[in-house]
């Protein structure tokens, strides 16, 4: 419901509101009523720089590492992060607004600013028999990947062996040009089904390849083994 008008009464507030997924005429009578307004980003003179923004200039523009689109080499942390909406072509978008998801986008920007500033950072390597197994207990257990379904994956590349990057932005795996790789991520769609899927990465093409739904989120069982060996053949 939407918020039509607050009158102050003597007892405390009539709230009128109406319906806004569903026609409908409401009262509620409150004792105390809090308005919440939202947050506007405290941008200061980063707009004369040149930082754009969106959201009627409550929040920067954001590349999907978090960078300003219009201003490289500035970052953004925190809520904040948002202004990078990712993929978001299933429904619901990231959970960047919240401290359990932007969380998970600060190590991986951590890590990305370490690789910027000339810092090593170690892979694991993987036999080629422990691959589907990792891939599915990822699915199945990775915070990362169950907070910001759509947002965050794990990927995989075929370069040289199979060598683990782990966590990425789904939107830099797709528009990034490499050697073979897989990611996998879990989405939702606009139904709330919770699922996973795998991006394929081949001779520089993206292969989507959506897997079937788990009433308990668990992956690890023989069905998504098969699947997933199927697509990697």
């Amino acid at each position: 419901a939407a918020i039509e008008r607050v009158e102050r009464g003597s007892d405390g507030f009539r709230v009128s509101v109406e319906g806004t997924s569903q026609p409908f005429t409401r009262q509620f009578e409150a004792d105390e009523v809090i308005a919440a307004t939202g947050f506007r980003t405290p941008m200061r003179d980063l707009p004369k720089l040149g930082v754009a923004t969106v959201r009627d200039g409550r929040i920067p523009a954001l590349t999907p590492f978090w960078e300003s689109v219009s201003v490289p080499g500035i970052y953004f942390a925190g809520n904040t992060t948002q202004g990078a909406r990712g993929i978001g072509k299933r429904g619901l978008g990231a959970s960047s607004s919240s401290v359990n998801g932007f969380r998970y986008n600060a190590r991986v920007l951590a890590n990305h600013l370490a690789q910027r500033l000339g810092m090593r950072v170690s892979r694991l390597r993987l036999p080629v028999s422990e691959l589907v197994p990792f891939v599915l207990h990822e699915l199945s257990y990775a915070p990362e990947l169950w907070i910001q379904k759509g947002y965050l994956a794990r990927v995989l590349t075929f370069a040289d062996g199979v060598n683990d990057h782990g966590i990425l932005p789904v939107s830099h795996f797709l528009d990034e040009s490499g050697p073979d790789a897989l990611a996998a991520a879990i989405e939702v769609d606009k139904s709330g089904t919770i699922f996973p899927i795998v991006y394929l990465r081949r001779s520089g093409e993206i292969q989507e390849h959506p897997l079937p739904a788990h009433p308990l989120h668990v992956y690890e069982d023989p069905s998504y083994t098969e699947e997933i060996e199927s697509i990697l053949r």
